[in-house]
């Protein structure tokens, strides 16, 4: 059912999700969370969800950077959903080795109904707090 989290220090965890929640496809795939310290493969593609306030709209993506994605998400690059509604808070992130996990990944989560959404952002992050200049400290190059 629910995974392994655990924390490094105040503003970095780490969560192991349960064997159910890894895709079958690659079974040597790697799936890192939110603050990973092993950010060294060389394909990496995220699953992530933004917001615009604590327990506010959530939309879920993919994307295979994520400093940039959340740049373009931030300055309103694109007219849609996430500038429409300003979800430009990056509240949770999962990290992946093979883009067929993330896709999947974010496939399973847009089919979750929110309070299952909320519950996963809250089990790594239970404040809600942007992790924009986390991920562009860890993964700018």
């Amino acid at each position: 059912m629910g995974g392994v989290l655990g924390y490094r220090s105040k503003n970095e965890f780490l969560f192991t999700p349960p064997a159910s929640d890894i895709s079958n496809k690659h079974p040597n795939s790697t799936v890192r969370h939110c603050y990973s310290p092993d950010h060294t493969s060389m394909n990496t593609y995220f699953t992530y969800m933004n917001t615009n306030r604590k327990r506010g709209i959530i939309y879920s993506g993919m994307t295979s950077n994520i400093v940039h994605r959340m740049h373009q998400h931030r300055n309103k690059t694109f007219k849609g959903f996430t500038s429409r509604y300003n979800l430009d808070k990056l509240v949770w992130y999962e990290e992946f080795d093979w883009v067929q996990d993330a896709i999947a990944r974010e496939k399973k989560i847009k089919g979750w109904k929110r309070a299952k959404k909320i519950s996963l952002i809250e089990k790594n992050n239970p404040n809600w707090d942007d992790l924009y200049d986390v991920v562009k400290q860890i993964y700018s190059v």
